[in-house]
Parts: C-alpha cells; sequence; structure tokens
C-alpha cells in the first residue's frame, strides 16, 4: 500500500448500526416495479412456500413463535402521457412475505444479514396514473445563498436535484448504476476503467445545448474529489485522470479499489454533480455565491427561470432534456419530470408552513416536529410520512484516552446496562419515531440489520448485575464520571445518568451551551462521556465515512487496541463488493468487544405534505429531497 493511500485512508475511516428484539425476515418475489406502495391485507389467502433467498440466516433458537402476514404490493406501469390521464391500468403485483420470528431467549448464536430494499415515502396509488404537468410549490426553511452543492450540505441542493445530474446514480438496492455514462470497461488488473458519455447531453444552462464533454465531466468531479471527505479517501487511489477525446475519460488507479463507482454516485455528503464549466473553474470551498444565476446549470430535466433571493427560486422543465429508458429505481434510471414547474417558496416559521400546507398553497413543506403531528394526521388533505431511512443514531460517546471508559471493560458494562427504549422515548416523545438498533449500519440502509454472536449480551438486556461486575473487574467500583451534552441530548443523557448511579457510580452531570460543549469535547480532562447523534451519511452509506470508528480521529480518539480495526478499514477501501460484506461482519463483531460508542438506536424525521402529491423522493436524502418525479393530482 502506498504512503499516500495510508495517510489518506488511515485519516478519514467511517460507518454506523442496527438491531432489533424481534428479528424480521424479508422473502421477496419481485416483478418489474416502477412505483410502489405498501398495503397490509386483513386476512391471509395464500403464502409463498418456496422463494428464492438472498441472505444467509444460519441460527439456533429455543422456541420460536411465527406470524406470517402477506402483503401485496400494487405496482403501476410507467404511462408516457403529455396530459391529463384518468383511465384505470392493470398492475402486476409484488407479494411481500414477512416472517416474523420472536425469540422467548434472546440470543444470536450465527450471524445474520437481512437485506432489505429501501421503501417509497410518497408512493402512486394503486389504480391511478401520473399525472403531467402543473405547478409543484415546496417550503424552504431560509432564503438560499448558494446553488452550488459543493459549497454547503446545510441548503436543500433543490438546484441540483431538479438541473444537475451525476455521472452514476444509485438505485433501490443502494448500487451504482449509470447515469451520464453510457458504458465502461476495466483492465484485467483492475486499475485501468475507461468510461463513455452518453451521445448527445447537453446542459440546460447557463449556455443551453453546450455539449457535455468527458472534460468538462472530469473538471466537476475533480472538483468534488477536492471537496468531499469521501473524495479524499478515493483521491488516494488515484493514479490519473485523462479525456483523450470527448466521449471518453479514463481513470487510473494505483491500486484496487471496489470506491470508485460509489464516488461517481455519492450521496449523503457532498454530491459529485456534474456541473458547467463557469462552475467548475470557481475554487469548491468558494462556490459561485451571489454569481450564481451567470453560473448555474446542468444537464438534468428543470432549468433554473427565475429566483428572487430570500422569496422563491423558480425551475421549469427544460425541453432539451435526453433521459434514460431504464426503469425508475431510487435516484436511478428514468427522471420522469411530470410536473411543469417546481417552485421553491422562502417560509422561515413552522407554523406559517403548516398553516400554508393546510389550506393548499403549498404542497410540500419537508420535515416537521412530532409535535405536530396529531393535527396534520387529522386532516385529511395533509400525509404525514414517517422516513426510516434517513435516521439519526443517537447515543453516549466514551472518553478512550483516560478515565473508566478508557477500559473497554467499562464501556461494555454502560451497553450491558443501558436502558435502550427508555433512552430513545425520552428523545423521540413518541414511540412511532424510534428504533433500537445494535448494527453496525443504520437500520433500512446498505449493510444494515446486521447482528453477530455476542453484540446480544451487551445491547438486549439490560443486565445490572453483569454489569457491576464487568465495572468492579475493571477497578472502576464507585468511580466519579462527567457527562457533558447540551439541551437537545439532555433527556437521553439524564438516562444514561440514571443507569450509571444504578451501577453504582458517582455522576458529575454537565448540560453546557454549545461553545462550552464543542471546546470540552476537545479537552479530555472536560468529559468521560458526551452525547450526540450521527446521520446517515456515515452511518447508511460506508463505514469509511464514520471518523468515529477510525483510530484518534473523533473526539472519542478511538484507541483500537488490536489494530484489527483500522485493517478491516483498509481493506474495505480495496475490496469487491462480496469481500465487503464478509468485512462488515468481522467489523461487527469487533464493535461490540471495542465499543467506539455506546448506541442507543435511531430517531426517525417525520415529512408533511399534501395528500395530492406522489413520488417525492426523501430517501436517505430527505433533507435535500427530490421532486423530479412527483406529481399532483
Amino acid at each position: 500500500m502506498t504512503t499516500r493511500v495510508a495517510s489518506l485512508v488511515a485519516g478519514m475511516l467511517a460507518v454506523v448500526a442496527i438491531a432489533c428484539g424481534t428479528q424480521t425476515e424479508t422473502i421477496e418475489v419481485v416483478k418489474e416495479v416502477v412505483t410502489q406502495v405498501e398495503i397490509p391485507v386483513e386476512t391471509i389467502k395464500e403464502v409463498i412456500k418456496e422463494v428464492p433467498v438472498e441472505r444467509i440466516i444460519e441460527r439456533e433458537v429455543e422456541k420460536v413463535v411465527t406470524r406470517i402476514v402477506e402483503k401485496p404490493v400494487e405496482v403501476i406501469r410507467e404511462v408516457p402521457v403529455e396530459r391529463v390521464v384518468t383511465e384505470i391500468v392493470e398492475v402486476p403485483v409484488e407479494v411481500i412475505v414477512e416472517r416474523i420470528v420472536e425469540k422467548i431467549v434472546p440470543q444470536v448464536t450465527n450471524t445474520e444479514i437481512v437485506k432489505t430494499k429501501i421503501v417509497v415515502a410518497t408512493p402512486t396509488a394503486v389504480g391511478q396514473v401520473a399525472r403531467v404537468g402543473g405547478t409543484i410549490r415546496i417550503a424552504l426553511t431560509g432564503p438560499l445563498g448558494t446553488l452550488d452543492a459543493l459549497k454547503t450540505t446545510s441548503q436543500p441542493e433543490i438546484g441540483a436535484r431538479h438541473s444537475q445530474e451525476t455521472l452514476f446514480d444509485f438505485d433501490e438496492n443502494l448500487s451504482p448504476q449509470r447515469t451520464l455514462v453510457d458504458s465502461w470497461t476495466v483492465s484485467d488488473d483492475g486499475l485501468t476503467f475507461t468510461f463513455k458519455l452518453r451521445d448527445g447531453i447537453t446542459f440546460n444552462g447557463p449556455v443551453e445545448g453546450r455539449p457535455l464533454t468527458s472534460e468538462i465531466a472530469m473538471n466537476a468531479w475533480r472538483r468534488w474529489l477536492d471537496r468531499d471527505s469521501f473524495g479524499a479517501i478515493l483521491d488516494g487511489f488515484i493514479e490519473s485522470i485523462e479525456t483523450p477525446d470527448d466521449a471518453h475519460f479514463v481513470v487510473t488507479l494505483s491500486e484496487p479499489t471496489g470506491l470508485l463507482l460509489d464516488g461517481f454516485a455519492r450521496i449523503g455528503g457532498y454530491t459529485p454533480f456534474i456541473m458547467p464549466p463557469e462552475m467548475n473553474t470557481v475554487a469548491p470551498n468558494d462556490g459561485p455565491g451571489q454569481g450564481d444565476w451567470d453560473t448555474f446549470g446542468g444537464t438534468g430535466p428543470y432549468k433554473l427561470v427565475e429566483w428572487r433571493p430570500g422569496d422563491r427560486i423558480v425551475f421549469a422543465k427544460w425541453d432539451g432534456y435526453k433521459p434514460l429508458t431504464t426503469n425508475t429505481s431510487f435516484l436511478a434510471g428514468k427522471k420522469h419530470a411530470y410536473a411543469d414547474i417546481i417552485e421553491g417558496i422562502v417560509v422561515p416559521e413552522a407554523a406559517s408552513r403548516i398553516a400554508a400546507l393546510e389550506t393548499g398553497q403549498l404542497d410540500w413543506i419537508g420535515q416537521v416536529s412530532s409535535d405536530d403531528m396529531a393535527r396534520l394526521e387529522a386532516n385529511p388533505r395533509v400525509q404525514v410520512v414517517i422516513e426510516g431511512s434517513n435516521n439519526t443514531r443517537i447515543g453516549a460517546w466514551p472518553n478512550h484516552t483516560k478515565g473508566p471508559f478508557s477500559d473497554a471493560r467499562v464501556r461494555r458494562a454502560l451497553m450491558m446496562a443501558m436502558r435502550n427504549e427508555d433512552a430513545l422515548l425520552a428523545y423521540s416523545g413518541n414511540p412511532d419515531l424510534h428504533r433500537q438498533c445494535a448494527s453496525l449500519m443504520l437500520c433500512g440502509t446498505r449493510w444494515g440489520g446486521l447482528r453477530t454472536p455476542g453484540d446480544e449480551i451487551y445491547y438486549d438486556p439490560p443486565d445490572i448485575a453483569g454489569a457491576k461486575a464487568l465495572i468492579e473487574e475493571a477497578g472502576y467500583a464507585g468511580a466519579t464520571v462527567i457527562l457533558m451534552t447540551r439541551s437537545g441530548a439532555a433527556p437521553y443523557a439524564q438516562v444514561t445518568r440514571e443507569v450509571l448511579e444504578d451501577l453504582g457510580m458517582k455522576v458529575d452531570f454537565q448540560q453546557v451551551d454549545r461553545a462550552t460543549y464543542s471546546a470540552g469535547r476537545a479537552n479530555p480532562d472536560a468529559f468521560d462521556l458526551f452525547f450526540t447523534g450521527g446521520p446517515v451519511s456515515w452511518g447508511g452509506i460506508s463505514p469509511l465515512l464514520n471518523s468515529t470508528l477510525a483510530k484518534g480521529k473523533y473526539w472519542n480518539k478511538y484507541k483500537d487496541p488490536s489494530g484489527k480495526f483500522t485493517e478491516y478499514l483498509e481493506e474495505f477501501a480495496r475490496a469487491s463488493s462480496d469481500r465487503q460484506d464478509e468485512l462488515i461482519v468481522d467489523m461487527q463483531k469487533l464493535f461490540f468487544v471495542d465499543l467506539q460508542y455506546i448506541p442507543y438506536g435511531e430517531v426517525m424525521p417525520v415529512f408533511a405534505g399534501s395528500s395530492r402529491i406522489h413520488g417525492v423522493e426523501i430517501r436517505i436524502i430527505s433533507s435535500h429531497s427530490s421532486y423530479v418525479n412527483a406529481w399532483k393530482e
């Protein structure tokens, strides 16, 4: 391994998690799907007995109770029309059979991996056909300072998601599929990738009709490499990027890696949208800023037609767009662009956004507070969506450098005694808005759903007696621990305090302001535990993006005493997809030995929109929602 690659990979590695008290195996029989919706069926008519299984599940249980529930999922075919269609079309059926296995004695004796498909959030109803035309009005919580998706992740990618595209996009299984690329080849040694762009792709602005060339595409992608954390890891493997002609680009690696196509399709951080030359010449940390109007454009289905900063931004369907013909699958495949106009309107106050939704002035207002759920759910003109693929992992981050939690036995003791459900409920306030999760990657995302032998000892009980024995063995019985938290995490920090006191430890509980909290994490003398949450970017996409797991890279200052976790992450960066599946299992086992942090579970966001709108894409990218395939009744 080259020194350059070793330092980059060792310096930026990352990951996150899943688990439940009951285990759910999903066995799918899938026909062609364009848009799908799950509809529960009250009675059981027939159960599929023999189906192909896409995972390995080997386990021993002393006693099980099995319930089988059949859920047919209605699907509609795509209808290429440019007018309102009211006819009912015949639809194929996707059947999902769920076997819910409830163990009397919770015990994991063998590795379990359940690969799940992410679920459509706002599906087209059965018997309906997408309406073409009209305007979709969405709420923006604040004014847009830039349309450059590489300048900040704190603002919605409303421009990029609708006017720009990436070279590859992730499908339902989070597998990268070609978007602007037509085809590619790989050399026998796995080091040279030659890509061909699709023919006839042009830009919608700032120079409408300008052809996309390999040089423009690679300049945009190089800019992303310089900006994104995942890009920095990948850049350590890249020997050269060449553009021999307008249609082809060649990426040569210094050593094999399985990260290249993921790097073209990246979501969860900075997204590698292909931008016009006017944007590519600006340093990624600077961004075009107020020059966006003169520089902004892309190859996507909508073009920027109006922007009144602080008020609204408007995109219109672009006649020059050249869509794919492959079936739509999450972000991959054909973009339908049903609406004529997508209009973002700045409405800073939450109450005003809700009022505008209820009166029909807005079609989608995005994330809402759990306190507003009951009111919104009671309104038949409103749909409320609990999104399970873009969760926040909450927990406690221990000080690995000194104090009681520098001893792995004390970390395991807290995990063993922790009342995870109480901590989650204290934070979410609603049992429907959280779930327990013990796997390394977020529930419902790539590699999520993993349990390995031994983790149930620490995550599932709680076991106060066993935890006390570990603390006494480590020599920290009755020790004082400093808990540092901000106001947002204080509810579940209080539950942690109670657990530690039940274990006989003395607690110095410090609820501090944001500035003190930020400074305190950097000072190993200021805390023994601090409390925060992790987003899907590091918990659902790749373990390489989770600095919490990397040796000495996050505020917990993980020591990796065996050196194995660093080895796993470095190999993961170079591994094939199959080998990555195996490495995730190894990481999961070691995670519950070292416990870089104490995972309590996941809290799910809530979204609201008109009951008339369908196809809004919020899965994983919820803060940067896409309305490309959305339509309104």
